[in-house]
Order: C-alpha cells, then structure tokens, then sequence
C-alpha cells in the first residue's frame, strides 16, 4: 500500500466517524432522531437495511485495505495504479470528504437519514443544495470513487 492509499484510507474511516457524531450533533440540536427508516405512513426496511450494510462494509473493507488484507486483483486499481493515480484518488477522497461533510453540516437541524413524510425539517435548497439536490451523496461517490 503507497503512502497515498493509506492516506485515503485514514480519511475514508475519519470521514466514516465525522459522518456520525454529525449525525449525533443534528439530532441532539434538533431534539428528535434524525433516522427516519422507520418512520412515517410506509416502512422503509430495504434502505434502512441497505445503508448499515454498505455504511458496516466500507468500514471493514477500508479496515481490510489498511491492514494490507485487501483484494489485489482490481482492475479499476491495477490501471490507476502508480503515483498519478494514486495522487489523484488521494485528492478526490479529500474532496469528496470535504463536501460531503461540508454539506452534512450546513444541513444542521435538518439532517436526517430517509425520508418519511409528515416528519419535520425544511428542505435545504440553498448553498451547495442549489447545485445538486444531495451534495452529501456526491461527496460520499467521490470518496468512494477516489478510494476504489
């Protein structure tokens, strides 16, 4: 493992960590869970479901990968592979971690994860939200895209 992947591996799991005491501060803030899968007139258990798998495995797989147990047989890493590459996985892992908590953040008390109607919380449409709809999403692909 280069320097530059083990850097965005640290990130990655720094970024995991940052994502939930945000998540800890929007709810105590707000006065209410900010998990809202299981709320509202229609149970969403497949996302619910989907996102501690994916949240649980990028945690082990990024874990995994420091600890030099990582699948080597990637293609998409056997061709970004060498310092370029790794340079630029490095500086979109910082950029996706930067906007995704950035836009985590100006959220505030309006954080939530899912979506169930009749829960409070305005609609941020301003800032980062004016460009995408989700900037925490596009950030967290970015990280993603930047550490694969």
């Amino acid at each position: 493992m280069s320097p530059f992947e083990a850097v965005s591996a640290t990130v990655v799991l720094a970024y995991m960590a940052l994502f939930l005491i945000l998540t800890v501060w929007a709810s105590r803030a707000s006065g209410r869970s900010v998990w809202l899968f299981g709320k509202g007139s229609e149970r969403q258990g497949l996302p619910a479901l989907l996102f501690r798998i994916s949240f649980v495995g990028a945690v082990i797989y990024v874990t995994a990968a420091l600890s030099a147990y990582a699948v080597t047989a990637d293609p998409i890493h056997d061709a970004l592979d060498g310092q370029v590459g790794n340079l630029f996985g490095s500086l979109l892992v910082l950029a996706g971690a930067a906007l995704a908590l950035y836009s985590q953040a100006y959220m505030g008390q309006s954080w939530r994860i899912g979506a169930a109607s009749g829960e409070p919380g305005r609609i941020v449409r301003i800032g980062r939200f004016a460009f995408s709809r989700n900037p925490v999403f596009v950030g967290q692909v970015m990280l993603f895209i930047g550490h694969g």
